[in-house]
């Protein structure tokens, strides 16, 4: 963060020409592969980056309708296929509403 602040503000967007122009998607996507390659790393797509943005947002408290407006997705569909949770997320979903002071949270059976 320390690095994109320090960078001028031409303009809204963070990747643009000199004159405040933004970059191309396929400008953007040339400049991305040339340093994948340059970087000797295989099988790495932007599509990649997008999906650990959205697994790192979603293990840091973010909601899916967060992550969707995150990512610009029309629908939460599309935002569910970029979110693969494993059985750690799952575990952290259930601890998260629990603690120690409430050791049984149902009522009492009336019967």
């Amino acid at each position: 963060m320390a690095l994109l602040k320090a960078l001028p503000h031409i303009s809204e967007s963070v990747f643009c020409w000199p004159d405040g122009r933004p970059l191309t998607v396929d400008y953007a996507t040339h400049v991305f592969h040339a340093a994948v390659v340059a970087a000797r790393i295989k099988d790495l797509r932007q599509h990649d980056l997008r999906h650990d943005f959205a697994i790192k947002r979603l293990r840091g408290g973010a909601n899916t309708i967060e992550i969707s407006g995150l990512l610009r997705h029309k629908s939460r569909r599309s935002t569910d296929r970029y979110l693969h949770v494993n059985r750690d997320d799952l575990h952290r979903a259930v601890e998260a509403g629990s603690t120690d002071s409430d050791p049984d949270p149902l009522p009492d059976d009336p019967r």
